[in-house]
């Protein structure tokens, strides 16, 4: 038992113990004897006599036990621990309950997966909390939800919202959650503050390869008064060996395509654990499996194999690519899904830099060549060829895709409609030749630091016919998705390309510093050199401006330097950057917490459209800005999975898909061993419990301090009655006697 001294001069009523000692000494004072006779008749016997001074000792002790109860009464004394636990008042408390939200919680246990545990076992604790508490609660994902802040005392609420959870999905990132639980517990009152994290006994999510983390973690335990308590539940089955197949994301050569036109696709399936075995995997469009799509891979122990797919489709629309394969017990990487838009001929437009009476020798011939050489009937692009002065910005708004052909330069104009056409997801294909005007177009300028040519003009140079080996396209430099198709092991011819001129290209230093959202729309990413000459001279140089993208050739793109349009894959490479650049103007393929956005007409608003999706029931997007466009906008994309645009009031078919992708790590079932744990709980960081009236026995006998005074003063109240008892037993006693 422990006292808190808050007035030390209530201690001093203990001298107050001395006064019945004091008295009784006092009554023991001394007089003269005077013998006589009769006395002996008086005398008291001699075992009366020893009665008489045991009552008076007696007497004398609970005087001073009556001084010494009230003294301590009135310092207030509390006790801690054991017994006092039980008879005192327990210590309300403010609690954060985390549930890991990751994929590999809804691993199919022999009862019910951990996700399914951990939601029960909140609703169990909650049954143990007294009406003082506080709840909040975390659902655990790549970015975590406050599903309950602030914390809340009703207890309906919590269990309505434990309810509500989403399937687990994607990853998760427990010790960023344990850090937003203490900084929660920092804003509540109580004085024991707990956090508990339910999860399923996987490495992954704590991250304890990054020292960093755990530091923060420490170092936010120091910070607030009230240090909080870290209790980890284990939810698993504790079986160690989980063999698991993945499906990983799906990878496009484009977002969108045309009618008729072939987009290839593939995906990663990965295996932790297991033995070698066969899979099937299989291909659905729009939830109807696709026919002749079935592939059959080998899997070794803790192995990878790629699988891919090509697939035309007949008419418009948005498409949901579904590749999937036996449900196992981890049924949310069993599958991957994309989307895919389908729509009319794409809009470009061919700026004709040399006009030529012979339209062969035009610089836009070839390209126009090749784009109507899918036929008129249904066109995969729809080309319009005007002349330099013709360009401006009523001529951009109505395509998505534009190509310079050896053009000497443009107007200030001109250059401020590109700019704008770029800056809202529009594509450009620089192609100089000897038109050119190297000086004009170096100083095209975006901003005071960054150009808009991703290169810098240097000088032209020409093939030396002395050289051995003829300049060509470096195989190995196409690593870009949609340039492998055209690699020498492909069987194809676009590497035999042969180039006579070329411009010397120098890609420029880009210097990004965004400071508003509005400086962020603008932003220029740094050039990426896309495909190289077997002289080691860049020939193809990508950069991203804003929403859209710049292409930059060494050489234009007809007969004159190279021997290009004569390949049978000249046609198929200009589709295929054609469908490349168009495809970024509206992502319909997002990782996790990117916004999801759709394009808004004059007479539309955000209201006239609500967005569903996993934890998301017809939700208002709001209003968001991309140079002059509106957007509809929705942010709140923590969960993956498919979400879709619906405007109200119309038919479901109007609906407009998105897919939010988020990486497969989570599939990695590794569970944390002695030595991660032993990390993991290293400084008293956390500890692991079972039930929740482990960490409630353990706050109480941390926490309650129960107050003694009442009962001292029922002791008090015993004393005094003893002692008035005492006093009249004596008085009768004794008169007894001398009678």
């Amino acid at each position: 038992m422990s006292f808190s001294f808050l007035n030390i001069a209530m201690l001093a009523g203990l001298v107050s113990i001395a006064l019945p000692v004091l008295a009784h000494l006092l009554s023991k004072r001394r007089y003269d004897v005077v013998q006589w006779g009769a006395m002996q008749f008086l005398l008291l016997g001699h075992k009366t006599r020893r009665r008489i001074r045991f009552q008076d000792i007696l007497l004398l002790l609970l005087r001073m036990l009556l001084l010494a109860c009230l003294a301590f009464a009135l310092a207030r004394p509390y006790g801690q621990g054991g017994i006092f636990n039980k008879i005192g008042k327990s210590v309300s408390r403010d609690i954060v309950f985390i549930i890991d939200g990751s994929g590999s919680t809804s691993w199919k246990q022999e009862q019910q997966t951990p996700h399914a545990a951990a939601i029960q076992w909140v609703h169990q604790a909650v049954e143990e909390l007294n009406p003082g508490d506080t709840v909040s609660l975390i659902d655990a994902r790549s970015r975590n939800r406050r599903l309950i802040h602030p914390a809340t005392s009703s207890f309906p609420l919590v269990r309505k919202e434990l309810d509500r959870i989403p399937e687990p999905t994607g990853t998760s990132n427990l010790t960023e959650a344990v850090l937003d639980a203490i900084r929660i517990l920092s804003t509540t009152s109580n004085s024991s503050r707990e956090v508990v994290v339910l999860t399923d006994g996987q490495a992954y999510p704590w991250k304890l390869d990054d020292e960093f983390g755990l530091q923060r973690i420490d170092d936010a335990l120091k910070q607030p008064e009230i240090t909080p308590a870290v209790a980890v539940v284990d939810l698993s089955d504790g079986k160690e060996n989980r063999a698991n197949i993945s499906v990983g994301q799906i990878e496009l050569s484009q977002q969108m395509t045309v009618p008729g036109f072939p987009i290839r696709f593939k995906t990663t399936l990965q295996q932790s654990g297991g033995v070698a075995q066969q899979v099937e995997v299989s291909l659905a469009v729009n939830g109807q499996p696709a026919p002749e799509s079935e592939r059959v891979v080998n899997l070794l122990p803790n192995g990878e194999a790629v699988v891919e797919f090509e697939h035309v489709f007949p008419v418009t629309g948005y498409y949901r690519l579904t590749l999937s394969i036996t449900e196992d017990k981890l049924p949310q990487d069993d599958q991957s899904e994309a989307i895919v838009v389908v729509e009319d001929g794409i809009p470009i437009l061919l700026v004709d830099g040399e006009t030529q009476v012979d339209e062969t020798k035009s610089e836009t011939f070839f390209l126009k060549s090749a784009f109507a050489a899918s036929g008129e009937e249904s066109p995969w692009v729809r080309t319009e060829v005007i002349q330099p002065r013709e360009l401006n910005a009523e001529r951009l708004a109505r395509c998505q895709v534009v190509f310079l052909c050896n053009l000497n330069s443009v107007t200030q104009e001109q250059r401020l409609a590109l700019i704008d056409f770029v800056l809202q997801g529009g594509g450009v294909v620089f192609a100089p030749g000897e038109q050119a005007e190297a000086a004009s177009w170096n100083r095209f300028f975006i901003d005071k630091e960054n150009t808009f040519l991703p290169a810098e003009l240097s000088s032209i140079n020409e093939e030396n016919p002395a050289e051995e080996e003829l300049v060509t396209i470096e195989s190995l430099s196409l690593e870009a998705p949609w340039l492998q198709q055209f690699r020498k092991e492909e069987g194809v011819d676009f590497w035999l390309s042969r180039y006579s001129k070329w411009w010397e290209l120098k890609p420029r230093s880009v210097t990004v510093d965004a400071e508003t959202p509005e400086e962020a729309a603008k932003s220029v990413s740094r050039p990426s050199v896309l495909i190289k000459l077997t002289n080691g001279t860049p020939y193809l140089v990508s950069q991203r401006i804003g929403d859209g993208t710049v292409l930059q050739f060494a050489a234009p793109l007809d007969a004159d330097w190279s021997t290009l349009p004569a390949r049978n894959d000249f046609v198929p490479f200009l589709h295929e950057m054609v469908f490349r650049l168009a495809d970024v103007e509206t992502q319909h393929n997002v990782s996790v917490g990117m916004p999801i956005q759709i394009p808004l007409n004059e007479d539309e608003r955000p209201r006239d459209y609500h967005v569903t999706g996993p934890g998301v029931d017809a939700v208002v997007p709001e209003l968001a800005r991309n140079g002059r466009k509106n957007l509809a906008s929705f942010d709140d994309t923590t969960i993956p999975g498919v979400y879709w645009y619906e405007r109200k009031n119309a038919p479901q078919a109007t609906r407009i898909p998105f897919v939010v992708t988020d990486d497969r790590a989570e599939s990695d079932l590794t569970p944390l061993d002695k030595l991660a744990w032993e990390t993991l709980a290293a400084n008293d960081r956390v500890q692991r419990i079972e039930l929740m009236s482990e960490l409630t026995n353990q706050t109480q006998s941390e926490n309650s301090r129960t107050e003694l005074w009442w009962l001292l003063l029922l002791v008090l109240l015993v004393i005094l009655i003893s002692e008035v008892a005492l006093t009249r037993k004596m008085l009768l006693e004794g008169h007894a006697d001398l009678e």
